[in-house]
């Protein structure tokens, strides 16, 4: 019996100063959990710290992929190989409401930054609570002005 592929989108960020180098590193280790990537265009996004008054500046992009992994053993992983600067936004059309594991995660319909990357990798998912898809939510967010093009994400598969 052949097992069966989870569809999910995973957001990346990394600082600013460690780079696109630094994206790339942690997508291919993405690539060993999953297949038939589709990744982002990278966007700079500058804001205030919510602890401090620092600025800082990271680097974002929203990958759609194919796992064979469940979605306990897919979480378990990505907090252990990419710590907090991953998260797992939606696996399938699952709900999970854990101490650990919100999906869909709340980024994916509250940041618009985090949603303007995954529509572009997954226009047509349906958010399984608000029953929009990805590119219905999209048109409703207001505009900030927080981020900018960075690259386009498929230099990032090379």
């Amino acid at each position: 019996m052949t097992p069966v592929g989870h569809m999910t989108l995973v957001f990346i960020a990394v600082d600013v100063l460690e780079g696109a180098i630094s994206l790339k590193t942690k997508i291919d280790l993405l690539r060993t959990q999953s297949e038939g990537l589709a990744i982002s265009n990278v966007y700079k996004r500058s804001q205030q710290s919510p602890l401090s008054s620092r600025f800082f500046s990271e680097l974002v992009v929203v990958v759609k992929a194919e796992t064979y992994l469940s979605v306990e053993k897919l979480s378990l992983w990505v907090k252990e190989k990419m710590g907090n600067s991953a998260a797992i936004l939606s696996f399938d059309s699952d709900v999970f409401l854990l101490p650990d594991l919100n999906l869909p995660h709340p980024l994916l319909h509250t940041d618009p930054l985090t949603l303007r990357c995954a529509c572009e990798v997954w226009g047509s998912y349906e958010h399984p609570v608000l029953g929009q898809t990805l590119n219905e939510l999209v048109q409703l967010e207001l505009q900030t002005k927080n981020y900018e093009f960075f690259s386009q994400g498929n230099s990032l598969l090379n």
